[in-house]
Formats: C-alpha cells, structure tokens, sequence
C-alpha cells in the first residue's frame, strides 16, 4: 500500500515539474563565455509545459494589472473617483431625487416653469456630458489595456537588455552572434527570457483573436504568427543570441507606444505628441535600421563564419534550407513592419499639422466623435 502511494507521489511530481520549473538541466560548460554562475539547461520538447504554465501566470497577471491597478488609476484620474462614471451618475440620481422631492413638496408651479426651461438647454448640456463620459468609459478600458503592455514591455526590455548585456554579441558584436555557434546548452536566465517571450505572444495571439476586431486584424495575426515560428525556430537551432537581440529591439517601441497611448486616453494631448514622437523616432533606428544590420548579419556574415550550413550532410543544425526560410521570415517581418511605418507617418504628418495624434487600430465596432456630432445636430433641430 505504502509503495503504491509513494508510485503516485513521484509520478505526480514528474508530470508537474516541467509546469514549474526549467527542464533538462546539465552541466555548466568548462568556460562559459556567459553567466558563468548560472545553471545550464538543453532544449527539448518538454519546454512547451513551461511555456503552458507561463500563459497561464501572464493571463492572471493581465487581469490584475487591467482591474485593479490600471482601472482604477484612470477613474480616479477622469471621474475623480476609483470607481468610474457610473458611480458618479448613482451619486448624481439620489442627490437630485432628494432635491426633487423637496421641491416637488413646495414648489410645483415654480417647477412647471423651470422644467420647460431647462428641457430646452438643461437635457441638452446633459446629453453632451454623458457622450463624453461614454467616450472616457471606453478609454478607461483602452487605458487598462495598454497599461497591461506598458508594464510587460517595460519589464521583459529591461530582462532582455540584461540578457544581452551579458552574452558576448554587447553592445554591438555582430560577428559573435555566430561565432561559436551552436551556442548549447543554455544559461538558465537566457531560457527563462525566450520561453517566458514564447508564452506572451502565444497569449498575445489567443488575446487579438478573442477580443474586439481592430482595423489592421490581419496585419496583427501575421505578425504575432510569424514571431512566434521565429521564437521556435531561433530556439529549437540554437539561434537564440540573434533572437533575443531582435527581441530586445523589438520591445523598446511596445514600452513607448502604449505610453503614447495612454496618455492620451487620460486627454494628456501635448504630452501623447511627445511621446509619440519619441516612438516614431525609436521606431525608424530600432526596426529600420538596427534590425536591417542584423537582417544583413544573417543574410551574408553567416554563410562566411559558419560554411559548413551549405555543405550537405556536414553535421551543421541549420541547413542550408533553414537557412533561406530563416531568412524569409525575418524579411517578411520586415516587410510588415514597413507598412505600419508608413502608416505611423501619415499619423506623424497629422500632428505636424495641428492635430492629434490619432489610434487607427481603434475598435471597428466602437462610434467615433461623429456620433456625438450627430446628437448635437438633432438636439438643435428639436430647439428650433
């Protein structure tokens, strides 16, 4: 009976342990040229419970910071209180019952005069208020959202920069991204880093697919699609020193974006350009410039320190064929990349004119300042 349950015990903790911790630890190279404290692991498929566990931990933790930290912040910010508009509008209904009540008791023919006269400019003002509060409810939720990706960027950036920090490609070696290459096994905090990344974009992915559809779904699909078979793919060939460089040019424009982005939503607007400005600038050096050069480090600085991947059955992990689709991939996430950017200059040319700076992945389903335009129109034709 004992040995039994002692049978269960240990399965059970098998089958839970890849969910929690890294799996296939081995010894730490003779002379590490990184982390040389650190524990090293292999890769294998095991991983994936990891990356499992990792979507579930970020999905409670984008509730957390969405409900109860950024929520919050932006009605106490908006409304003046924790709570939102709708507070607000309870606290208004019982205090103008109150108020009616005891007119009504003395004063009926004075109201008769006074609710006629405020029909006609009172209900107005009223109508006006509530489109707006409706349009700041919305961006309390917008607000929540970015806040979530400001805080996981902001966050995941600086682990990264660490990472990289710590590899010998810093601060700008491309050559070493692959000399030396395979680069197995793994130290803990740089596989901790990719499976971690895997799992947000994967939750990413789930996340475009089951909320509101924006106007560029598509574009969005493609992308988290193809960064994701380039996390496994630089993962599983032991190109993780060029994919976390990549990552980590990647995240520095998600930290400023969502800033932009928040700022405006608490009406901030001077503020937002600024920000926005900073994020196109960053935009253009991070994802233009930077990635190319390394874009270029793949395309022609590998086949010359590693020759081995165009000779067949030479032993090497990366192919020549996985070479090409490589590549492919990463050009094709350039040639997304160039869409959005045009797409931030025709924003960029809109604030330089005067205007705001606009969000054109708004909620396909969502009214725009039109609606409440159009109210404005009707409530001055039943005026006159």
């Amino acid at each position: 009976m004992s040995s039994s349950f002692q049978w269960h015990e240990v399965s059970l903790s098998t089958l839970i342990r890849p969910f929690l911790q890294l799996s296939y630890p081995t010894a730490r190279p003779a002379n590490p040229d990184s982390f040389p404290n650190a524990n090293y692991y292999d890769i294998g498929l095991l991983d994936g419970c990891f990356i499992i566990s990792t979507m579930a931990v970020f999905a409670i933790l984008r509730e957390i910071v969405r409900l109860h930290i950024m929520t919050p912040f932006a009605n106490k910010f908006l409304f003046g209180n924790m709570r939102g508009y709708q507070c607000k509008t309870l606290k208004s209904k019982k205090a103008n019952g109150h108020a009616n009540g005891q007119a009504n008791g003395g004063h009926i023919h004075a109201n008769g005069h006074s609710n006629g006269h405020a029909n006609g400019n009172g209900h107005y003002a009223a109508r006006r208020i509530s489109a707006r509060n409706r349009v700041r409810e919305r961006n309390v939720i917008r607000f929540a959202e970015q806040g979530w990706a400001f805080v996981y960027y902001t966050i995941w950036w600086s682990f990264g920069v660490y990472i990289h920090f710590s590899l010998p490609t810093a601060p700008w070696k491309l050559d070493h991204l692959w000399i030396g290459y395979p680069h197995n096994p793994l130290p803990g905090p740089l596989k901790v880093y990719y499976l971690t990344q895997c799992a947000f974009w994967i939750h990413q992915l789930l996340i475009v697919n089951a909320e509101a559809r924006r106007k560029d779904h598509i574009q969005m699909n493609a992308h988290h699609v193809i960064t994701i078979c380039l996390v496994f793919a630089s993962y599983f060939l032991n190109l993780t020193r060029v994919g976390c460089l990549i990552l980590v040019l990647m995240d520095f424009c998600d930290i400023v974006l969502p800033l932009a982005k928040m700022l405006r939503y608490l009406e901030r607007t001077f503020a937002c350009d600024c920000a926005f400005v900073t994020f196109l600038v960053s935009w253009f050096l991070t994802r233009h410039v930077a990635f190319l050069l390394i874009l270029y480090s793949t395309l022609f600085r590998f086949p010359v320190l590693r020759p081995g991947a165009f000779i067949p059955n030479s032993g090497e992990i990366v192919t020549k064929e996985l070479y090409y689709a490589f590549n492919a991939a990463l050009i094709a996430l350039q040639v997304l990349m160039c869409i959005w950017f045009t797409a931030i200059v025709k924003v960029a040319w809109s604030v330089m004119r005067g205007k705001p700076a606009e969000d054109t992945r708004s909620d396909e389903e969502l009214p725009d300042s039109s609606d409440d335009e159009a109210d404005d129109k009707l409530d001055e034709k039943k005026r006159q």
